[in-house]
């Protein structure tokens, strides 16, 4: 028999190019060790993302997260216009793993899909990929092009920001993580 204890623990073994083995084992909840270690110790704390709630309730991030008890919670509106935005994954000819044919296809697509006096994120799975799409769209796109890697993620955001805040068009070329916190 396993007990609740064990049972809510992942357990894996794992092996290295040189035939190390190392067994590892972490609680599928950390919530009690945050209570113990992390919030029992502190004073207060401010915790913010865009994902803590889940179906406008913060009580599944609160159970999970040990924190319950004297905790308050608000959900902050986004500043962003929902309804006037666009996600737009186009239906694409080339498949990916041809990724010259596919980064072709993409620069040609860009610059159809990019509307000339919004601001725009561009997201890419490829570092590579997207260095490509920027030096074959830097002269079309020019001053308009922000691109991760050349500023800090705040610095980018800032800059995007502002150009949009002046009328300016603006667009962010970014890695696929790069969308993560962006509000």
């Amino acid at each position: 028999t396993v007990s609740n204890s064990a049972a809510s623990v992942a357990r894996w073994v794992a092996s290295d190019e040189y035939g190390t083995v190392s067994f590892h084992a972490v609680p599928l909840s950390v919530g009690g060790k945050l209570k113990v270690h992390i919030w029992q110790q502190c004073y207060s704390a401010v915790l913010t993302s865009a994902t803590l709630a889940s179906l406008n309730s913060f009580d599944r991030f609160i159970d999970d997260s040990g924190c319950g008890g004297n905790e308050s919670s608000t959900r902050l509106p986004s500043a962003l216009n929902y309804p006037a935005a666009a996600f737009h994954v186009p239906h694409m000819r080339c498949d990916p793993s041809n990724a010259v044919a596919h980064t072709q296809e993409i620069i040609g697509l860009i610059p159809k899909l990019l509307h000339p006096t919004v601001g725009s994120l561009v997201l890419f799975s490829s570092r590579k990929q997207m260095e490509d799409v920027r030096v074959a769209l830097d002269v079309q796109l020019g001053e308009a092009l922000l691109v991760q890697g050349d500023y800090s993620k705040n610095e980018l955001i800032r800059r995007h920001k502002q150009r949009i805040e002046e009328g300016v068009r603006s667009i962010i070329f970014g890695l696929a993580s790069f969308s993560e916190g962006v509000d």
